[in-house]
């Protein structure tokens, strides 16, 4: 007998969702990663031998727009005719404010939900968990892994286990008004910080406009200070001479990023509202030519308007100790919860997913990028959102948001859950200091405190 329950989410600060799940009931996560897989795929054969239908809740990252949501939504109900073990499909889309204490309040709680999508190394702190039910069966489906390049699909494994099917690239591309930078000279893209700072600037004198306009509240600030710092060949982390993950904010060249993020502020680049703006004020901004450059979540609210044409793509900045480009990317994924009483059921649905993930990115409707090459590939060619092919020249920069650490190290989860770079660029651009060597501590304590909370779990 399939069993279900009322599953609580916790959205924003404490907003409630009453679901229905295939997840057992009791209590919180295993304590042994290694042990989760086998546990759930013991669940599985006592609940999907039974030939009953199998209800099931999937929370999904707000990726996308309403349009994306509803495309999920019916997709997932005309999986049924090839799925019909599956049962009632509970699909909630959840923002990503807060979202890695959203889930890590249901795992603890037991009540996490059975699919799961999530950032880049927050599947890995699931892991540490136990929480996790490992694809095994995906893992060792050729079909679908040929699909995709060798670094991609290994790219979300804790231990050499994958925890999550890589389902979409997050890149994070800078758009600007095509229009306004060659009104100031920049009939091309800038190739660095220092001219794109000296666009800014320009921009300001000419339109008298704060040209810069992101969410510092919100992930678009981490975006923005992992993507400077990935710019000038260095990240967030670094070994030490023992070969520890430690942090590196205060390392010089990540300094010198830092400071154009105080200048960006002290030279009213940014606006000294921008900590108050909610994504449907950039929106109006941007539309209405009160600014010149955006990160990346606005280019869907663009796509369609008179501006699409006059809005192109940043080619990727280097910053001023390096050469090499290198953008920011996050590989994120689509997992299954070891609390699931039908995870081989939930890879099944996975795995139709991805095979159906044409829909959601040739036909443009969200700001993300295919995991696989295949689907990368008919986007740039098929989409009618033409922002598929302006960013497609800085698809061979892409780098994992942890470089120069390849794996998903201690700590990195909570960095990106929890926008910790984020309060790194809040204090500033909103004038909480302009002394960089005083943000950048901040910055390395932050990180450092991550790191020590995720070894203590893990000891």
């Amino acid at each position: 007998m399939k069993k279900a329950r009322s599953v609580v989410a916790f959205l924003m600060a404490a907003a409630m969702l009453a679901t229905t799940a295939c997840s057992q009931s009791g209590g919180g996560a295993s304590s042994q990663g290694s042990s989760a897989a086998g546990d759930s795929s013991a669940a599985s054969e006592a609940s999907q031998g039974s030939g009953e239908k199998q209800d099931i809740v999937f929370w999904d990252m707000a990726w996308g727009t309403d349009v994306y949501v509803q495309r999920m939504q019916s997709d997932l109900e005309a999986m049924k005719e090839e799925l019909p073990e599956v049962g009632n499909v509970e699909y909630v889309s959840l923002t990503w404010d807060n979202f890695l204490q959203v889930h890590l309040t249901a795992i603890n709680s037991g009540t996490a939900p059975d699919i799961f999508t999530a950032g880049f190394g927050t599947g890995e702190v699931f892991a540490r968990m136990g929480a996790v039910h490992y694809l095994d069966k995906i893992d060792a489906d050729e079909e679908l892994k040929a699909k995709y390049d060798e670094d991609t699909w290994n790219s979300r494994r804790y231990n050499g286990e994958m925890v999550q099917l890589p389902w979409m690239r997050g890149i994070t591309f800078l758009f600007y008004r095509t229009d306004m930078f060659e009104q100031v000279g920049y009939a091309e893209s800038p190739k660095t910080w220092d001219e794109f700072m000296d666009a800014l600037r320009k921009v300001k004198a000419e339109y008298d406009i704060n040209p810069l306009i992101f969410d510092l509240a919100g992930n678009q600030s981490n975006h923005l200070v992992l993507i400077s710092l990935l710019n000038n060949g260095v990240g967030c982390c670094k070994y030490d001479s023992e070969g520890n993950v430690v942090p590196a904010m205060s390392d010089p060249e990540n300094k010198r990023m830092l400071q154009y993020m105080v200048d960006m502020y002290q030279e009213g680049l940014v606006s000294q509202s921008l900590s108050t703006y909610k994504r449907s004020d950039l929106s109006k901004i941007y539309l209405d030519g009160q600014a010149a450059v955006f990160i990346g979540d606005l280019a869907l609210d663009v796509a369609g308007t008179e501006l699409e044409d006059k809005t192109g793509v940043l080619d990727v900045l280097t910053g001023p100790d390096t050469n090499e480009k290198r953008a920011n990317t996050f590989y994120n994924g689509l997992g299954v919860f070891a609390q699931s009483e039908c995870p081989e059921l939930c890879e099944d649905v996975i795995t139709y997913i991805a095979n159906h993930s044409e829909q959601y990115f040739v036909e443009g409707m969200w700001e993300a990028w295919p995991a696989d090459i295949e689907t990368t590939q008919k986007a740039i060619d098929q989409s009618p959102n033409s922002f598929y092919q302006k960013g497609a020249k800085n698809i061979e920069f892409c780098t994992p948001a942890t470089y120069p650490i390849k794996e998903v190290y201690d700590g990195w989860g909570v960095i990106d859950g929890e926008a910790l770079l984020g309060k790194v660029a809040q204090m500033a651009m909103t004038g909480a200091s302009s002394d960089v060597d005083e943000i950048a501590a901040y910055g390395d304590q932050l990180i450092q405190d991550a790191i020590d909370s995720q070894k203590a779990e893990n000891q």
